[in-house]
C-alpha cells in the first residue's frame, strides 16, 4: 500500500510538472496574449521623473528634454491638490522638494511653493540638479504638450478622487493607448483596473512579490493576469556602487534574483506582458538589464538613449521584436477585420490600429502607421513603415487606409 501511494503521488507530481511546463512555454493555451504593440520591443528608454539627474524632477523642462533627446516613455507621479487639481509630483509632503512643510492634498494649486534649486538627489545615487524651471506642473499641461508621447503614470496616493480625475483626463485627451498607469499599492491597482480596464495596468509591488514566489510552485502559468506591465526594481544595478553591509548585500541579491529571474520574465513575455525595470543610472549596468528586460528606466535619460543608439546588439533585437510584434498584429488583423487581404497586403482599420507605434517622429509630428507584407520564399515577413498608405513591394501598388 505504501509503495502504491508513493507511485500515485509521483505520477500526479510528474503529470502536474509536465502540464505546468507546457503551459509555461505556451500560455496561449489558457490565456489570451496581451497586445502591447511597440511598447514591448527591446531597447525602450524610460525617463524616470523626466530624467531627474539632468533637470529638476517632474518639471516641464525635464519632460521636454526627455522628448528632445529621444526618450520613448516619460515616467511621472501624480498627486491631487485641495482644489482637486491633478499635479505632477512624487511627494505629497513638499518638505524635500520645496523646504516647506506643506501637504499637496491640503494646499490649493495656486498656493503650492516652488521647487528649491539646486536640488540634491540622493536615490539611488547622489547628484545635484539646478534649473530655473521650478514650477510643479499640472498633468493636463503634460498631456497637452506631449499628445503623442507614451506616459508611465504612477498614482501615488490611495485617494478615489485622484484616480477619478486622472482617468477623466486620460479619456479627455484620448490617451488610453498612450498611457500606462499603476501604483505601489495593490488596492489602488485594483481600483484603477475597475475604473478603466482599457488603460494598460502596471503590476503592484505586492503582486510582483506574490507572483515571484508562486512561480516556483509551478502555478503561475495557470493564473490569469490582468496587468500588462511588469516593472520590478533592478536592485543589483541600483545599489551596486553603494557601500553596504554583507547582510544588506545578500538581501539585495536575493530580491533581485526573485523579481528579476529570467525564467519568470520569459514567461511574462510569452503572455505579451511588457517587462521594464527601474532605476538604472550607471552605463555599465545598461547591458545586463537590457539582456533581461524590454526597457530600462533611468534618471540619466541622455546617456541611456545614446547607449541604445550605439548598441548594435540592441538594434538587432529591436528588429526581431518589431517583426514579431508586427507579425502578431497582422495575424490579429486577419482574424478581426472583415476587409480583404490583397497581394499579401493587410488592409483595414485593425491593421492600422495594431501596427507598432512608429507613428511619431522625433519632432512630435504624428504619422500614420502602415503594415506591409513582403513575400520571401514561401513565408510572409511583416514590417512597419511610417507612410500613410500600404505599399505592395512586388507590384508597386499603394493601398490607401
Amino acid at each position: 500500500m505504501v509503495s502504491l501511494a508513493v507511485e500515485v503521488t509521483l505520477g500526479v507530481f510528474c503529470a502536474y510538472f509536465l502540464v505546468s511546463t507546457i503551459v509555461y512555454f505556451f500560455p496561449a493555451i489558457l490565456h489570451k496574449r496581451k497586445r502591447s504593440g511597440a511598447l514591448g520591443r527591446k531597447g525602450m528608454t524610460i525617463a524616470h521623473r523626466g530624467g531627474s539627474c539632468e533637470f529638476l524632477e517632474n518639471t516641464m523642462t525635464a519632460f521636454r528634454n526627455a522628448v528632445k533627446v529621444g526618450a520613448d516613455v516619460i515616467e511621472l507621479d501624480v498627486q491631487l491638490t485641495k482644489d482637486k487639481k491633478v499635479v505632477v509630483c512624487h511627494d505629497n509632503n513638499l518638505e524635500r522638494l520645496t523646504g516647506e512643510k506643506k501637504l499637496i492634498n491640503q494646499t490649493c494649486y495656486s498656493d503650492l511653493p516652488k521647487i528649491t534649486s539646486p536640488q540634491m538627489m540622493i536615490f539611488p545615487q547622489e547628484c545635484v540638479v539646478d534649473h530655473h524651471d521650478r514650477q510643479i506642473p499640472l498633468l493636463e499641461e503634460v498631456f497637452e504638450e506631449f499628445p503623442h508621447t507614451t506616459i508611465n503614470l504612477d498614482v501615488k496616493e490611495q485617494d478615489a478622487s485622484l484616480r477619478t480625475q486622472v482617468e477623466f483626463l486620460i479619456r479627455k485627451f484620448g490617451r488610453e493607448n498612450l498611457t500606462v498607469w499603476g501604483s505601489w499599492h495593490d488596492s489602488v491597482c485594483k481600483q484603477l483596473f475597475k475604473l478603466n480596464p482599457n488603460i494598460p495596468l502596471i503590476m503592484s509591488m505586492r503582486k510582483i512579490v506574490i507572483h515571484a514566489f508562486i512561480f516556483w510552485t509551478g502555478l503561475l502559468p495557470f493564473i490569469p493576469i490582468k496587468e500588462t506591465f511588469y516593472e520590478p526594481p533592478a536592485c543589483k544595478a541600483m545599489f551596486a556602487n553603494q557601500d553596504t553591509t554583507l547582510t544588506r548585500k545578500l538581501v539585495i541579491y536575493f530580491v533581485d534574483f526573485i523579481v528579476g529571474n529570467w525564467l519568470l520574465i520569459y514567461h511574462y513575455k510569452r503572455r505579451g506582458i511588457v517587462c521594464w525595470c527601474w532605476i538604472v543610472n550607471e552605463q555599465s549596468h545598461f547591458k545586463c538589464c537590457f539582456d533581461k528586460f524590454d526597457g530600462v528606466m533611468t534618471d540619466r535619460i541622455s546617456a541611456l538613449v545614446q547607449y541604445v543608439a550605439s548598441s548594435e546588439d540592441l538594434k538587432n533585437k529591436q528588429q526581431t521584436s518589431m517583426s514579431r510584434s508586427c507579425s502578431y498584429s497582422c495575424n490579429m488583423s486577419r482574424k478581426m477585420s472583415s476587409k480583404e487581404v490583397l497581394n499579401g497586403i493587410a488592409v483595414g482599420k485593425e491593421a492600422k490600429d495594431n501596427c507598432p507605434k512608429s507613428d511619431v517622429d522625433r519632432s512630435g509630428t504624428k504619422k500614420w502607421c502602415s503594415i506591409t507584407l513582403q513575400r520571401r520564399s514561401s513565408s510572409s515577413v511583416c514590417s512597419a513603415t511610417g507612410d500613410s498608405a500600404l505599399n505592395d513591394s512586388n507590384n508597386n501598388t499603394t493601398y490607401k487606409l
